[in-house]
């Protein structure tokens, strides 16, 4: 888990309000609209460093409106702005080697393989819902956050073909969806 200095919120309130600034100086000139892009909120940038940090350091550009980003990317480094804790939720998930996704745009039934990304169609027919989905998933043992963190997985294009990376990237998922309570997770 990660949590900011006091140097660290300073950082971050101040990132956050430039990019409020500047959001609404585009928007106010007619240059763009922001219908499809939220500001970041220092929750999402929490996260996001869980997730992007590279050799003890965080260095990322947010989008301010639908077509612009800020004028430059925040910049934090482990042990100045913010801190790791050791948190008492579990940090090491089981993972399955294959899981079933459910696809909306047809009612059908996709398998996850593990490592892989993208999925795999079925044949089964097209009359499934998200539940019965998640009940085929339950059978095999493996708790709803762990499939939902390995369906993640597989959708994510910028992570690496090590399975040390996918490993790394699927607890962080689960972590995080630990702690907002495992029964509130959709597969």
């Amino acid at each position: 888990m990660v949590k900011l200095t006091e140097l660290g919120k300073r950082e971050v309130e101040k990132y956050l309000r430039e990019a409020e600034a500047k959001r609404k100086e585009i928007i106010d000139a007619r240059k763009d609209t922001a219908d499809e892009t939220l500001l970041p909120t220092e929750d999402d940038i929490l996260m996001d460093i869980e997730v992007s940090e590279e050799d003890g350091e965080y260095f990322n550009g947010w989008g301010v409106t639908d077509n612009y980003n800020t004028d430059y990317p925040l910049r934090l480094e482990c042990g100045v702005h913010y801190k790791r804790e050791e948190s008492e939720m579990k940090t090491t998930f089981k993972h399955p080697e294959t899981c079933y996704v459910f696809i909306p745009t047809d009612k059908s039934v996709g398998i996850v393989k593990w490592g892989e990304r993208g999925y795999y169609k079925t044949n089964y027919p097209h009359d499934f819902t998200w539940e019965t989905v998640a009940e085929i998933n339950d059978r095999s043992g493996y708790t709803r956050t762990e499939i939902r963190a390995m369906q993640i997985c597989s959708m994510v294009d910028s992570l690496p073909e090590t399975n040390e990376a996918w490993e790394k990237h699927f607890n962080m998922v689960c972590g995080t969806f630990d702690r907002h309570g495992e029964e509130k997770i959709y597969v």
